[in-house]
């Protein structure tokens, strides 16, 4: 394996498969909150995304530090910094492959309820988070509908939440 470039967020690394050359992104596992209020509305976030040079709608969700020690504390962790909010009862739901193709990392999916403003929002130098609103569940998928929620992780998780939701309600879900 010979490391072609190394950041603080990933590694791209060039590694032989038989005669072939494969690039592989090496990067730590990634969380996103669903956080839920009292009234069940969701915890979204608009940021800047540099990578498409738009604002975007997502969910709180960032990288598993090293000091983190579990996706858990690292989504407890994210969920304070982009938004000042905590909550007590939390539920990891899932989780997915970010990209097989050439990706080694998961991405968790945490729901977080009864959250409530605990302290002060704390970003990361690269993090330019314009605004924490909360939405009712169904302007959400309304908008999901629409292609407003556009981050594959964020429609991801609101598909896991939204099997784990189904499935909490006693819902036979279509093909299971």
């Amino acid at each position: 394996m010979t490391s072609i470039l190394k950041t603080p967020i990933f590694e791209l690394v060039l590694e032989k498969e038989g005669t072939l050359d494969v690039y592989r992104i090496l990067s730590p596992g990634w969380v996103n909150i669903l956080a839920l209020d009292e009234n069940d509305g969701l915890l979204m976030i608009r940021q800047w995304r540099h990578g498409i040079r738009e604002v975007t709608l997502e969910i709180p969700g960032g990288l598993v530090d090293e000091e983190d020690g579990s996706p858990l504390e690292a989504a407890k962790r994210e969920l304070m910094e982009e938004t000042g909010f905590s909550g007590d009862d939390w539920r990891e739901i899932g989780w997915v492959h970010a990209n097989p193709a050439y990706q080694n990392n998961r991405c968790h999916f945490f729901v977080a309820r009864g959250v409530r403003k605990t302290g002060a929002q704390s970003f990361d130098p690269d993090e330019n988070i314009l605004e924490a609103v909360f939405l009712p569940l169904a302007d959400v998928i309304a908008r999901l509908e629409r292609c407003e929620i556009t981050n594959a992780m964020v429609v991801a998780a609101l598909a896991h939440f939204m099997v784990h939701r189904g499935r909490e309600a006693g819902a036979k879900l279509p093909g299971f």
